[in-house]
């Protein structure tokens, strides 16, 4: 299996409704992505959103997590600890010149070690290559445990040969910064080049689960 970084830091995030949506979309695309992104140590950044229809249809075991809307991710390449230090730095510069979204609540955001991936059977390049392909959304799994039972195997071979997934790739915890009183111990996020709601329906979350939904892209498939 392949994985396209190190580790990555995950994040759900809740903004207040109406224009504080939009107002948090066009800050961390104009600004606060691209700076993030522009740090050696970072090789992916990418932020999703849920509307009502998703956020009804997922699946929350800690319920601090139900009204989060967005899904934001950073990937990290080696060093991790030069890298994270880059990213730790730049938010507190950031912070310091009046550049961060304040009105923004972080109810779970960790850093994850990856540990791999798989394509579907239709993509052609490898599991290192899955963020890059074009996408409609994804959909994010998050346990309890670190550790990787035969449910949640069957379950990964199982979302992976659904119609419309291109593949998924799999995280568990790293200790680092970590903000928001929620927890998880693994991770898995699958990429989706379909309607995300219609592609990851009805997906069993696990008894260990504490969340597990699907956030879009937030417009069209990209050119």
């Amino acid at each position: 299996m392949s994985a396209p970084a190190h580790a990555a830091f995950f994040g759900l995030v809740e903004t207040p409704e109406g224009q504080g949506v939009r107002a948090y979309e066009d800050w961390h695309a104009d600004d606060h992505q691209p700076e993030n992104w522009a740090l050696p140590g970072v090789v992916y950044a990418n932020r999703w959103v849920a509307d009502d229809a998703h956020r009804a249809a997922r699946f929350v075991g800690d319920e601090r997590l139900a009204r989060a809307q967005f899904l934001i991710t950073y990937f990290f390449l080696d060093p991790l600890d030069e890298a994270l230090a880059g990213w730790n730095g730049l938010a507190q510069t950031l912070r310091a010149q009046g550049r961060m979204f304040e009105e923004r609540e972080l109810h779970l955001g960790s850093i994850f070690a990856c540990t791999g991936g798989e394509v579907s059977g239709e993509v052609p390049h490898s599991a290192a290559a899955l963020p890059y392909r074009r996408h409609r959304g994804v959909f994010l799994r998050l346990g309890e445990s670190t550790e990787v039972t035969k449910e949640d195997e069957a379950r990964f071979t199982e979302v992976l040969g659904r119609d419309g997934v291109n593949g998924g790739l799999r995280f568990c915890h790293r200790e680092g910064p970590a903000y928001g009183a929620s927890r998880a111990g693994f991770a898995e996020l699958y990429f989706s080049a379909k309607e995300p709601l219609e592609v990851f329906h009805g997906i069993d979350p696990g008894d260990h689960a504490i969340f597990a939904g699907s956030f879009s892209t937030g417009g069209d498939l990209p050119g």
